[in-house]
């Protein structure tokens, strides 16, 4: 368990199964943006040809769910995601992608390594 910031780093060789892998995907827009197409949210585990999560996050119902404050900047949607088991089968990178329309775009990435790329200090 925990929580990872550029990488998660895995004491044995790959493949490697977790119990559960969490994901928490953050959203924003301008608050002036009248958005009202779904996005879609997708996560890429390496080794995987296919997402491992392809979902449509309905924007019209998040701009209609949402009250922004006076003064607010920005409109944010989050996706919560739980992967329950989850199989990590190659070192490279867990990208988490976004596509408005036709414009897609990365909003995140975690590498996946294991020991063996991990330079050990010397005592």
């Amino acid at each position: 368990m925990g929580v990872y910031g550029a990488d998660i780093v895995f004491a044995q060789p790959l493949p490697v199964v977790v119990p559960q892998f969490a994901i928490v995907a953050n959203y924003m827009v301008d608050i002036d943006d009248e958005v009202t197409e779904d996005v879609i949210l997708e996560v890429r585990l390496p080794g995987d040809e296919e997402p491992l999560v392809r979902s449509a996050v309905p924007m019209a119902e998040v701009r209609r769910a949402k009250k922004p404050q006076a003064g607010a900047r920005y409109l944010s949607a989050s996706a919560k995601l739980i992967i329950s088991p989850c199989e990590f089968k190659a070192e490279g990178f867990v990208e988490v992608w976004i596509t408005r329309g036709s414009s897609p775009m990365k909003i995140g990435s975690l590498a996946v390594k294991t020991t063996a790329e991990v330079v050990q200090a010397e005592p």
